[in-house]
């Protein structure tokens, strides 16, 4: 702008904007008009007149104008959000040569904020804006460069870049330049020239220089060991960090292009607010976390933490004592798709703001990015991966994985490799860690270094099925789908049964994104036989196309709870078992209640085994039980199904060495997900010594229930004192079977309620003559201990009555004897008389029947 326009006044330059008669009007007035508007200099601060007269400056070809409206469109700033257009605009701006616009055009595409996030394209208008001299971009590319981002690694051109921008004044590249030199990154060795730009750039106030001096003092790079100099330009780190930094921020209309107090402006930068004060944080939290379900417990936690980190850096700047400046690294702790990614990115963000990080980057890995195949490369890949992440965040999925191999595993050379980079990094990095609950706090305690080192934990719930809701409404709104709400309360008892069945294996968010796209590609079949389509019946989503997706109707609400109730009920309508239901209902009520305090936020009991031990007589209703038991597991989300898989020795134990392990392995994988019951499973104990296949099936038995710990339940079940003597053969039986569940023999008023249910089942009707012989004479045996068969003798008893009845009347004179559906005293006598005589033969002797003959 010439001399002439900074001295016109507003009225001045109105009257060139405007034009006369004479004269047309002056673009440059109009902008410069617009800039005095947009800063308040000699007339009111007016946004929108200052959007007005950039618009018709623009309009005119000026290219700053087309900046400046840009910049209002994409913010808001006295004129309606609009994103595309101030895209558009701001792309016309760096088409025509405006080094800012094209820098501005860079950062959209590395952030995806606008345009497609496209590191290449970034670079592209990194590396225009640099050729123009604009000091931002020059780093920016530098920095591109020097970490590989959309472009080849090349340090020798990073530290060429970092120059030019650093002899512009800029700190952050004086900072990089520095370190180049002292690392001998792109250049050689240079402590002096390391000196001479850290020096440089904390006289400007730069945190990450001030900390450099304070290192290169600490240990005599280039100068002479000064611990007091060292203190020095470490507190005067603190206090820079402790009052924030301001990230990188679009130039808004009408003013230059910085960054304020010196922060670096780089590529993974976000625009946003310095965070300098509780309400800062607060506002940038509440802005992260916007349109995320059910993230309000971690936001709070993150917002604590960052209290705490913030108000520790106002303690250093003001010289008060920090005991420990607290710990970066973080554990996150949830199931899948809880949104553990998403928070590292913001806390990356926060971090950025806090002044902790140098750029708000997310390096994102797991085990595959971290460990190699061969002795020796696991290090150089992990070291790699580091490096990356510098003046970033690195985060490590499933980091627990790292630790699961044995000793030769390279997992934990992973693990001694990443805590001597966060060692020799340690102003310069922060590791995030995540995963699984239970399997995350073993890996940290595993390791002292870890455990030092990681010391701030996140939990991350599962989200509820309202919240499961909430979030497919929201993938369907994001692509113009209308969600019938026909399918909200079934969606949720879906949610509730998935979430019982899948338990700590159960995706949340991830699981709702597979479920959106299969109901998306449900609902095109159903469109596509459509002959006439309007719009509606295009973003149409119907239960019928949740159905197809789900494969199986949607559950009516309440289903869970009333499949539970109804095993119960089963379970309460069987003849006898007091102590039996005693015992199982505790063992539910004790499941339900742990649950409820776990969604309270109580600790809740660790290593609660829920396999069983079911001791007693043959025909005690242990195999009925344990079919009741299914269903109640699944119904309580203690099995993802409620398939009970029943076997006995025969069907696991086979006739060759090594065969064994196979079968029951097999049965043990059929059974996944549900319940193992194994009857006489004492016999697996009781063969000839060392070569009997026994010994096998039990082994591969304990090593598959501690593979599928969560994934399995085995009932074990048999005669009371060989299953005692079994568990405690074997101290891995004894460790997983610790709950005994004890079934009493039936007494005769039970065993004779057991055959009027076997009536009642098959519609027969017993005479009262025939109740009162059977009450009688399971009297009489029960008293001369011959029921031990117990519920098996009744069935033997009812089946041989009912042919007994059917012989009677097939052999009456007119066939019509009697009622076909009432078993009378003499059925009942003869069908007694024949499983007797048959229990003799098998070498039971049988007692006459009773004094109380039939009548």
């Amino acid at each position: 702008m010439g001399m002439q326009y900074e001295k016109l006044t507003v009225l001045e330059l109105r009257e060139r904007a405007q034009g006369t008669g004479f004269r047309p009007p002056d673009a440059i007035a109009q902008r410069v008009l617009g800039q005095r508007y947009a800063n308040g200099e000699g007339v009111g601060k007016d946004e929108g007149e200052a959007v007005r007269w950039f618009r018709l400056a623009a309009e005119q070809g000026d290219v700053e104008a087309q900046r400046y409206l840009a910049f209002a469109l994409l913010h808001g700033r006295g004129v309606a959000e609009d994103v595309a257009e101030g895209i558009r605009r701001l792309r016309l701006a760096a088409d025509a040569g405006d080094a800012p616009a094209q820098r501005e055009m860079g950062y959209h595409h590395a952030v995806g904020s606008g345009v497609a996030l496209d590191e290449a394209q970034a670079v592209h208008w990194f590396r225009l804006a640099a050729g123009h001299g604009d000091a931002i971009a020059q780093y920016d590319l530098g920095y591109a460069l020097a970490n590989g981002y959309g472009v080849p690694k090349d340090p020798v051109e990073a530290v060429e870049w970092y120059r030019r921008a650093a002899e512009h004044g800029r700190p952050e590249a004086q900072s990089a330049l520095a370190i180049a030199y002292e690392r001998g990154v792109g250049v050689a060795v240079d402590y002096e020239k390391s000196l001479h730009w850290n020096r440089l750039a904390a006289g400007q106030g730069y945190a990450e220089a001030c900390n450099n001096m304070g290192r290169m003092y600490e240990n005599g790079l280039g100068v002479t060991k000064d611990p007091e100099a060292a203190r020095h330009w470490y507190a005067e780190c603190a206090k820079r960090k402790s009052t924030g930094s301001l990230p990188r921020e679009e130039t808004p209309p009408g003013q230059a292009a910085t960054t304020g107090d010196g922060s670096t402006p780089s590529i993974p930068g976000l625009a946003g607010l310095s965070i300098r004060g509780a309400e800062s944080i607060v506002a940038f939290l509440d802005a992260a976390f916007a349109g995320f379900v059910g993230l309000r417990a971690v936001r709070d936690e993150v917002f604590r933490q960052a209290s705490y980190i913030h108000v520790q850096g106002l303690r250093a700047r003001q010289g008060l004592s920090v005991p420990h400046f607290p710990s970066r690294h973080m554990v996150f702790l949830g199931n899948p798709g809880t949104g553990k990614t998403s928070v590292a990115r913001i806390i990356a963000g926060l971090y950025l703001r806090l002044g902790i990080s140098k750029t708000d980057k997310v390096v994102e890995t797991d085990r595959a990015g971290l460990v190699a195949e061969y002795v020796g490369q696991t290090a150089v890949k992990t070291h790699k991966i580091v490096e990356s992440a510098l003046g970033g965040i690195l985060f490590i999925d499933e980091a627990y994985s790292l630790a699961k191999g044995g000793e030769q595993d390279f997992g934990h050379e992973a693990i001694e490799t990443l805590l001597q980079r966060m060692e020799d990094h340690r102003d310069d990095l922060v590791v995030i860690v995540a995963g699984y609950v239970s399997e995350m706090e073993e890996f940290i305690n595993s390791n002292p270094g870890l455990a030092s080192r990681f010391n701030r934990y996140i939990r991350f719930p599962d989200y509820s099925p309202a919240e499961l809701l909430q979030i497919l409404i929201h993938f369907c709104d994001q692509a113009s789908y209308t969600l019938s709400s026909t399918t909200h309360s079934g969606l949720q008892a879906l949610f509730a049964r998935e979430i019982r069945q899948q338990r700590q294996r159960f995706g949340n968010a991830r699981y709702v994104r597979n479920l959106f796209e299969k109901i998306v590609e449900a609902q095109a079949q159903r469109v596509v036989w459509m002959s006439q389509v309007s719009t509606a019946d295009l973003k149409s989503i119907l239960a019928v196309d949740v159905e197809k997706a789900t494969g199986a109707p949607l559950p009516a609400d309440g289903d869970i709870e009333a499949s539970h109730e109804a095993a119960r009920k089963r379970l309460d309508g069987l003849v006898g078992l007091k102590r039996v239901k005693a015992q199982v209902h505790r063992l539910c009520d004790f499941v339900r209640i742990q649950h409820v305090r776990s969604e309270a936020g109580s600790r809740t009991p660790v290593g609660f085994s829920q396999h069983l031990v079911f001791v007693g007589n043959p025909g005690t209703g242990k195999t009925m039980v344990a079919r009741i038991l299914a269903d109640l597991y699944f119904t309580l989300g203690i099995t993802a199904s409620n398939h009970l898989i029943e076997v006995d020795r025969a069907g696991l134990v086979a006739g060759y060495v090594g065969q064994s392990a196979i079968k029951t392995r097999q049965v043990l994988e059929s059974a996944i997900g549900g319940i193992l019951f194994i009857d006489e499973a004492y016999a697996l104990a009781q063969g000839n010594g060392e070569g009997d296949f026994g010994k096998e099936v039990i082994d591969t038995l304990l090593k598959t229930m501690e593979d599928y710990r969560d994934r399995l339940v085995v009932i074990v079940a048999g005669y009371t004192d060989p299953m005692r003597v079994f568990i405690d053969s074997n101290p891995g039986l004894r460790s997983r079977f610790n709950h005994y569940i004890e079934f009493d023999d039936y007494e005769p008023e039970e065993l004779l309620g057991i055959f009027e249910s076997f009536c009642r089942d098959s519609e027969y009707v017993l005479e009262p003559a025939a109740q009162s012989f059977l009450r009688d004479q399971f009297r009489h045996l029960y008293d001369a201990g011959r029921t031990t068969d117990n519920g098996r003798f009744v069935r033997n008893v009812f089946e041989r009555s009912v042919e007994v009845q059917a012989d009677r009347i097939a052999h009456s004179s007119d066939g019509t004897d009697a009622n076909l559906d009432t078993l009378n005293a003499a059925d009942a006598a003869a069908a007694l008389q024949e499983v007797l005589s048959g229990m003799a033969d098998s070498g039971f002797h049988p007692l006459a029947i009773g004094s109380s003959g039939p009548r």
